[in-house]
Order: structure tokens, then C-alpha cells, then sequence
């Protein structure tokens, strides 16, 4: 009888481990996207920054360039056009930038503000655990 579980558990094992992956890419997916683009925080959950008052982009005032467009001015969500968000994308096993447009902006931001922006936070990086140990639960009973 215990002999039959444990190898009922062993052939699912694999298993368990793709469905932990692919909840988990999804899970960290939005939950990094919302960190980095709705909360503008860095990998260590803290702000990545506040717009400079003096900065201007094509001879306009770029806090008042967001304040046009409805955009936040209270700290930096690297949201302007959505270009770069959008660029960000997960499939089954990864997170990653689909275009060389967001792998250029997203370093260019990194190095602007002296961030790791982009990489995964610990709380992220435990979410695939989390989900990992309840697909072995599921096994076990």
C-alpha cells in the first residue's frame, strides 16, 4: 500500500514541478509588472525613484508632460507610453522581454537610476516555492 503511493507520487512528480512552473511564471508575471509599473519599486521593494522637477524632454517640462497625459508625477513607475510594459512578456517557463526595445530600455533604466529594477524580488522568487510545495501536498494525499 505505501509502496503503490510512493511511485503513484514519484510518477507525478514531474508533473507537479510543470504545473508549480507555469502557475508560478504567471503568478510572478503580474505580480512583478504591478510592482514595477503601478508602485515603481526596484527588485528590494523600494522606490526606484522621484521625477526631477528641472528634467525636460523636448523642451517641455516632463512632470507636466505626465500631468497632460494623466500619468502619476509622485514618484517613477517607468510608465510614459506603456511601450515598455508591453514589451514584457511570460510564457510557461519564463518572463522576458519580447523586443529589443525592452531590453535596451529596461538596462537604460537600470543604469539611470543605479536599480535593479527588473529582476525578481524575494517575495517573488518565494512565490514559486509557495506553489511548488502545494502541488507536492496535493501528492501526498
Amino acid at each position: 500500500m505505501f509502496e503503490d503511493k510512493i511511485k503513484r507520487i514519484i510518477s507525478q512528480l514531474d508533473n507537479a514541478i510543470e504545473i508549480a512552473k507555469a502557475t508560478s511564471v504567471q503568478t510572478i508575471f503580474g505580480e512583478s509588472t504591478s510592482r514595477i509599473f503601478d508602485k515603481g519599486k526596484d527588485k528590494y521593494n523600494n522606490q526606484i525613484g522621484e521625477y526631477n522637477p528641472n528634467f525636460e524632454l523636448n523642451g517641455e517640462n516632463y512632470i507636466e508632460k505626465r500631468k497632460k497625459k494623466g500619468l502619476q508625477t509622485a514618484f517613477v513607475d517607468l510608465t510614459f507610453t506603456t511601450s515598455l510594459n508591453k514589451s514584457i512578456v511570460a510564457d510557461k517557463t519564463k518572463i522576458f522581454f519580447n523586443n529589443t526595445y525592452g531590453e535596451v530600455i529596461s538596462k537604460a533604466n537600470e543604469k539611470n537610476f543605479n536599480k535593479r529594477i527588473f529582476a525578481p524580488s524575494k517575495e517573488e522568487k518565494n512565490i514559486f516555492y509557495k506553489i511548488l510545495n502545494q502541488e507536492l501536498n496535493k501528492l501526498w494525499k
